[in-house]
């Protein structure tokens, strides 16, 4: 390694070690709480998905994303203007 503040020495390596262990729990965990709320919104019926995307609205009926055709316009002509495919390739 040619980092000058590291020697491969035990202690480094226990450090090292202990510092990586340290970072993948604090991962889990995190992943853990993530689950968790993601499961808890499920239960009460809560959209689990981020932020509607401009152009949509959630149906509530069926909690589901359906075009909303007032905002589907302006994406639609904002898309023709910079000359962006309905794939979202750039012409």
């Amino acid at each position: 390694m040619n980092d000058p503040h590291y020697s491969d020495t035990a202690a480094d390596r226990l450090m090292t070690n202990i510092v990586a262990a340290a970072s993948e729990f604090q991962q889990d965990l995190t992943r853990e709480r993530m689950a968790d709320m993601r499961a808890a919104y499920k239960r009460r019926g809560k959209r689990v998905a981020g932020r509607v995307p401009f152009g949509y609205r959630i149906e509530p009926a069926m909690k589901q994303l359906v075009l909303d055709p007032a905002q589907s316009i302006v994406v639609r002509e904002s898309g023709r203007n910079q000359r962006v495919s309905k794939t979202g390739k750039f012409k």
